[in-house]
């Protein structure tokens, strides 16, 4: 049987943004390790924007060996915590190098087998998942012991460093003047934006890049035509990670209900309204609705580009006070 989330999974469309934010990180991994300073970069974006899809993308290209001699591990991927204290950050790391490392470790200790491990299974490039988490987010304040800790270890062992996070990782950086000596400009991934040419024209591009794949295992409308681009913008926020999500939840119902036939606008409303958390009584946007007219107002601009943000506090006390008067009744 067709795995549907697996199908998505395997189609990666490459826009303009991700291509330069790939290439750039791709010229930086041809130049090694020789350098005199270690080398850090950071790729900033919004949630979905495709960090994380990019940063396994690099790590397939240096796979993990085993011989007679033992690992050789040339890149090591880790996502930190929410608190991201060095311990933690540290176990991670220590995982990766060795998944049978058991025990406890003093922060000292911990450092030592790490740089050891690097060195005997020749880690070059270190690559940290969700950088924002070094950023304390009720206080805005930078969890410096953390940040110093892992600039020792880049430096010791002469890392090439990729961090990926939201955009306010680059907190992490800009006020911690250590780190900021030693990371080049920011790449960053933007969701698209419908108002600007070039980005509508790459993102009914990336539609395009979905659709012939899939049109081979189902039957689906045109999805890269402008009316229905659109409608999938308003969907998914212009970001990839969500597209991805719709698009799943889509073929799953399709499959789940084994129903036969296109999949009309009426299967594309029923899976938007399951294909995403969303808090209780807010308004939601369904481009699906055949009410919804496919224009690019201001107001409707305004509610896509909420999606994939947080909540804010006035939003989540409506949602509540909503939530009560339908219970009340």
């Amino acid at each position: 049987m067709l795995n549907p989330a697996a199908l998505i999974d395997s189609i990666v469309v490459e826009h303009r943004a991700f291509k330069e934010a790939k290439e750039r990180i791709e010229t930086y991994l041809r130049l090694g390790s020789g350098t005199s300073e270690p080398q850090c970069l950071m790729l900033a974006g919004d949630s979905g924007t495709g960090k994380t899809l990019l940063l396994n993308l690099i790590k397939d290209q240096f796979p993990s060996v085993h011989d007679d001699d033992g690992w050789t591990k040339p890149l090591v991927l880790v996502s930190l915590d929410s608190k991201a204290t060095i311990l933690g950050l540290g176990w991670s790391i220590l995982t990766e190098l060795d998944e049978h490392t058991s025990g406890r470790y003093t922060e000292s200790a911990l450092s030592r087998r790490i740089e050891r491990l690097m060195k005997e299974c020749g880690t070059v490039i270190l690559l940290c998942d969700e950088f924002q988490h070094f950023v304390d987010r009720r206080t805005d304040r930078v969890l410096y012991h953390a940040a110093d800790w892992l600039k020792i270890l880049v430096d010791a062992r002469k890392l090439l460093l990729i961090v990926a996070g939201l955009p306010r990782c680059e907190a992490a950086v800009l006020q911690n003047e250590q780190l900021a000596r030693r990371f080049r400009a920011p790449i960053r991934l933007p969701r698209f934006d419908w108002q600007d040419l070039q980005q509508r024209e790459e993102f009914i591009a990336l539609l395009r890049g979905f659709y012939d794949p899939l049109r081979k295992h189902y039957s689906l409308p045109k999805i890269y035509d402008e009316d229905w681009a659109f409608r999938l913008y308003c969907a998914t926020g212009g970001l990839i990670g969500y597209l991805a999500n719709f698009l799943k939840e889509l073929l799953i119902q399709a499959n789940t209900r084994r129903r036969q036939g296109k999949l009309t606008m009426e299967r594309f409303a029923d899976a938007f309204h399951s294909y995403r958390f969303s808090a209780a009584g807010t308004e939601e946007l369904n481009p699906f609705d055949r009410a919804f007219a496919p224009l690019p107002t201001l107001d409707v601009l305004d509610k896509v580009a909420r999606i994939g943000k947080p909540s804010r506090p006035t939003e989540n006390r409506k949602a509540r006070a909503a939530s009560n008067s339908e219970g009340s009744k």
